[in-house]
């Protein structure tokens, strides 16, 4: 039985204070009968969306979660769940995931 999963690509970066920060890149919904098939498609079809050979060029890991719905919520919900919100010109030159900092 396929399944809906979402799949978060991650870049870690370091901000100008010297913490560590993961940037959310971008996400991609696939259908798929496992984790590890679901994780492969992602991962081509995210190397499709960014116009790169290989997704690791834009990412440096993911993360994988099992939708408990079927029903496919809108981009702008999933950005304010996932990747939280930002606000005034932040959001709108990053309008799809919110920096995150690494807890200490």
């Amino acid at each position: 039985m396929e399944q809906i999963y979402r799949v978060s690509f991650f870049k870690s970066l370091t901000d100008s204070y010297g913490r560590s920060v993961d940037a959310c890149q971008g996400t991609v919904e696939v259908r798929a009968p496992s984790e590890a098939r679901a994780i492969e498609l992602a991962r081509q079809r995210f190397a499709e969306l960014k116009d790169v050979g290989i997704w690791s060029m834009r990412a440096d890991y993911e993360k994988v979660e099992l939708l408990a719905s079927r029903k496919r919520i809108s981009n702008r919900a999933y950005q304010k769940q996932a990747c939280g919100s930002l606000d005034g010109a932040l959001a709108e030159a990053f309008p799809v995931c919110a920096w995150r900092q690494h807890s200490a």
